[in-house]
């Protein structure tokens, strides 16, 4: 058996692939990409070194992507499935690289000339059943979290990365409607069995590659049925049927304070961010794949606890995945099928107690993609600030037009940048270079509308919203609809009963990044907004009277007569 982690803790892996797909053939392409039938013999495998390991994974990915590009270019029909698109994810870390000088295969984002966070990736390794790799990241010292037993197996991480892969090869020879790769894939999940002990088909490594292929048997069943094929049809459903549903734990038991020890991760308030997102997926044990994943945020609650993800995606995404249900295809090899319709845009799963959201964005937007995994504890909305900066939405426009640029008389007041307008003004997010603001006041009245921000193009979205997340939550993501379609843009939006605060992030890269800053409760409120001001103002110039600090701030010029010019 293996080892065992302290306390009974930790996340069960449940892990996905990266893509594969189908249509469209030409015969010689076909036999160009036929491999040899697998001698499975997983026990002997066991035996090989690690280097020996690694090259037979390289081997089968490479074949695997030889298979997905001529699908992609056309040359290569998927005849069963012919939309099979599936993320493609080994257990445990999805990109790992074999180092020669360690004599073992380290993710691609660890150094291996210094490695950073050895603790955590041992103790990841250790989970995984690769308790040789534990040790010798641990050099010699225990692994935290973890105890190893006397009598532990060991499984080289090389050795979980080829099987992962074989098992998808077969999965794609499904897809692809060859007649005996049902079978294959059969007897492969029989050996698999064998290989592993009881101790390890309920750990993190067992749990995993135990979960695979139910998706596609699902998808394979469906079609032969509708092609007639029978006999295939019910091989797969009784396969289906005897399926065990392994245990799913949340990842909640994840702290603040457990993540602020891990490279990579920045935090600020209550979220936790890593950009880029492939450590983060690793070590959280999510089946979502890292190709064109951009960055992943971790809310918290009061408490510390995880509660809500986000798992954000570039405009790659539109080239992998053709659908929401895709993206997070992998999710259906470990939660019960719930068969919810999935849209172009939108796809919605169980998973455990997690609820599950997929959005995609119009096709190349910046924000091509995300993924939410909410808790039934998800974070709560937060009461939005009256003030961004200097701008306080609970006093009059013309004394924030004063405090925030008293040369400065129009209305709305426009500052831009190019101008120097914005040399005084004090930028709420320093992160992004500003490149004009507009202060509007409602019509006719003494009171602030909005504050627009716009950013320079080729800003980074979450270095702007990083701080809104730490003190406000995740807000609301949308990709506003109209009857044409979807705007251009995706908005994320923190709102209470009086307060709207939002960020909208272009589809089109050279577009600017806009913060809306404004009172959300229109012209009913504007006669209560009107008294509250007064009171608020009056209340504030009467203190500064009591401590003898009235103000004297006085504008230098009046429209475009500046104080100082000749009297010609």
């Amino acid at each position: 058996m293996i080892g065992r982690l302290a306390g009974g803790t930790g996340l069960v892996l449940l892990v996905g692939f990266l893509a594969g797909c189908g249509s469209g053939g030409q015969p010689e392409v076909a036999a160009k990409t036929e491999s040899p039938k697998p001698k499975f013999q997983l026990d002997q495998m066991l035996q090989m070194s690690r280097a020996e390991l690694a090259s037979r994974g390289d081997a089968v990915l490479k074949q695997i992507h030889v298979r997905d590009q001529a699908h992609a270019d056309g040359k290569l029909e998927f005849r069963l499935l012919p939309k099979f698109r599936h993320p493609l994810r080994t257990p445990g870390f999805q990109d790992l690289k074999y180092v020669e000088s360690w004599d073992l295969s380290l993710p691609a984002y660890v150094d291996p000339n210094k490695v950073e966070g050895a603790d955590q990736l041992a103790l990841h390794y250790a989970r995984y059943g690769d308790l040789q790799a534990a040790e010798k990241l641990a050099e010699g010292r225990p692994v935290p979290g973890f105890t190893f037993e006397d009598d532990a197996k060991s499984y080289p991480i090389e050795w979980t990365r080829l099987v992962a892969l074989q098992m998808y090869e077969i999965q794609q020879r499904i897809a692809l409607g060859e007649a005996e790769a049902l079978d294959e894939f059969l007897k492969y999940r029989q050996e698999l069995n064998r290989a592993l002990d009881d101790t390890t088909r309920q750990s993190p490594l067992g749990l995993d590659l135990l979960s695979r292929g139910r998706r596609t048997l699902r998808l394979a069943a469906a079609a032969w049925r509708e092609q007639g094929n029978v006999k295939a049809a019910v091989k797969a459903e009784d396969a289906l049927a005897r399926w065990s549903d392994h245990p799913v734990l949340t990842p909640t038991n994840l702290s603040l304070d457990h993540w602020r020890q891990f490279p990579g991760a920045k935090v600020e308030g209550r979220v936790v961010y890593f950009h880029p997102a492939a450590r983060a997926l690793d070590l959280l044990d999510l089946p979502l794949p890292d190709d064109a994943a951009d960055a992943v945020l971790l809310f918290h609650d009061s408490d510390g606890r995880l509660v809500d993800i986000f798992v954000v995606y570039n405009a790659h995404v539109g080239h992998v995945f053709a659908r929401p249900a895709d993206l997070a295809g992998a999710l259906e090899d470990y939660a019960a099928w719930n068969n919810n319709p999935s849209t172009a845009y939108a796809y919605q799963q169980s998973w455990g107690n997690l609820a599950v959201e997929v959005r995609f964005s119009p096709y190349e937007a910046t924000v091509g993609a995300w993924v939410r995994l909410r808790t039934p504890n998800a974070a709560q909305a937060q009461s939005v600030p009256r003030r961004l900066g200097l701008v306080d939405l609970d006093l009059t426009y013309e004394r924030n037009r004063l405090t925030v640029a008293p040369r400065f008389l129009a209305r709305p007041l426009v500052l831009k940048a190019d101008k120097g307008a914005l040399a005084d003004f004090e930028n709420p997010f320093p992160a992004g270079k500003l490149r004009q603001a507009i202060l509007t006041p409602v019509d006719d009245r003494d009171l602030v509308a909005s504050l627009e921000l716009e950013y320079h193009p080729g800003t980074p979205w979450h270095a702007l919203a990083l701080p809104l997340f730490g003190r406000l939550g995740p807000g609301e993501w949308s990709n506003p609809q109209t009857s044409a379609g979807p705007k251009g843009f995706t908005e994320i939006v923190w709102q209470d009963d009086k307060t709207q605060l939002s960020l909208r992030v272009p589809h089109r890269s050279w577009e600017v990044v806009r913060v809306s800053f404004r009172d959300s409760r229109g012209p009913k409120a504007y006669d209560a907004r009107s008294a509250e001001v007064r009171a608020k103002e009056e209340r504030e110039r009467r203190q500064r009277l009591d401590v003898g600090r009235p103000l004297v701030t006085l504008p230098r010029k009046l429209e475009f007569l500046p104080l100082g010019m000749e009297r010609g």
